[in-house]
């Protein structure tokens, strides 16, 4: 069983820049300061945004992957002493993307994230998004942070 280290979308928000309805993380499993990973979730909800007939949408997927990363930026500013709160970015490129399109209202995904390389204010991220352990989705994500 996974420990939840953040376990309610209410206590997520602390962490991201995003506020309802756009919330795309409700809970921060793990997080590897010394290997840049990270495991979050979310549970699919009925009114999620990017829900289309009862499947999570591509580009909700990709937004879920990024909230990932934010989450994990925002809690590891956290255990540096800053507030926790990762300054806003955005997604700069979308590589290598597989997606099942099997991700249905009321299923719980797990979202690995390894932060492979950071240049300046690139980073560019490895993701795997599982559905009780099933590969539902991969891609390598490039965010541009804006620094504030």
């Amino acid at each position: 069983m996974i420990t939840e280290l953040i376990s309610s979308a209410k206590d997520v928000v602390q962490f991201i820049p995003q506020r309802d309805p756009i919330v795309m993380v409700d809970c921060l499993y793990d997080i590897d300061v010394e290997n840049l990973t990270a495991k979050s979730g979310l549970t699919i909800q009925e009114e999620n945004i990017f829900v289309k007939n009862n499947k999570l949408s591509y580009g909700g997927v990709i937004e879920h992957i990024a909230q990932s990363i934010a989450l994990k930026s925002g809690y590891m500013g956290s255990l540096e002493g800053g507030n926790g709160k990762t300054s806003k970015g955005y997604i700069a490129a979308v590589k290598n993307m597989i997606y099942q399109n099997n991700i249905r209202i009321g299923d719980k995904i797990v979202t690995e994230i390894k932060v492979i390389t950071r240049f300046q204010q690139i980073s560019v991220v490895d993701a795997k998004v599982r559905k009780d352990n099933d590969l539902m989705a991969s891609a390598q994500i490039q965010i541009f942070q804006i620094k504030e």
